[in-house]
């Protein structure tokens, strides 16, 4: 038979302050059968594994004040392989799935036509494959915004990337990784009609 998915959630949503701030959080329960498992690197894969990722997600949006915005999510994942043919794997958390990630993003005006914003986004650290202690190491980034407003058909925008210049591993594939980019500077024109 097939791989099969089993998904429980259970979640709500919050208007608070005047419904200027949106409030959501959601619990929830996942299952994965007859996963693909084998047991040693040069046997075929069989459809007799288990495995589980359960947690939570909480997220907030909406207006501080008349001039600031929020961004903000987190998410907690707690992931087992609690079935599989090679006995190193069970117990073991799920590869590519991180613990803890977050992010948080503030946006406002901060006196005529100009604004600026901030934020850092947080990746927890994960295992690149489900039989080594080798772990991709978590990280921070931080990344902010300048814009002015010239007139209503007129921006003026610089965003900068990962200001810490923070060294991180952005993708896996392949047996190899592929690196985030560093500090970045980019200035646009958004011109309106």
């Amino acid at each position: 038979e097939p791989e099969k998915w089993r998904n429980f959630e259970v979640g709500t949503k919050w208007a608070l302050a005047g419904n200027r701030l949106l409030f959501n959080t959601a619990v929830f329960h996942t299952v994965k059968t007859n996963a693909r498992t084998r047991n040693l690197a040069n046997e075929p894969y069989v459809l007799d594994g288990r495995q589980r990722v359960q947690g939570i997600e909480v997220g907030a949006s909406g207006q501080l004040s008349e001039s600031w915005i929020l961004f903000a999510s987190y998410a907690y994942m707690s992931s087992e392989i609690e079935e599989s043919a090679n006995p190193l794997e069970q117990g073991r958390e799920l590869p590519l799935t991180p613990e803890n990630t977050g992010t948080l993003w503030v946006d406002g005006t901060v006196w005529r036509g100009f604004s600026d914003g901030g934020g850092v986004q947080y990746m927890d650290s994960l295992y690149r494959t489900t039989t080594t202690e080798l772990r991709v190491p978590s990280y921070w980034l931080v990344n902010a915004t300048v814009a002015y407003e010239i007139n209503s058909h007129l921006t003026l925008r610089v965003n900068s990337n990962n200001l810490t210049n923070v060294e991180y591993v952005d993708r896996l594939g392949g047996g190899h990784y592929i690196p985030g980019p560093g500090r970045s500077v980019q200035v646009t024109t958004s011109v309106g009609f």
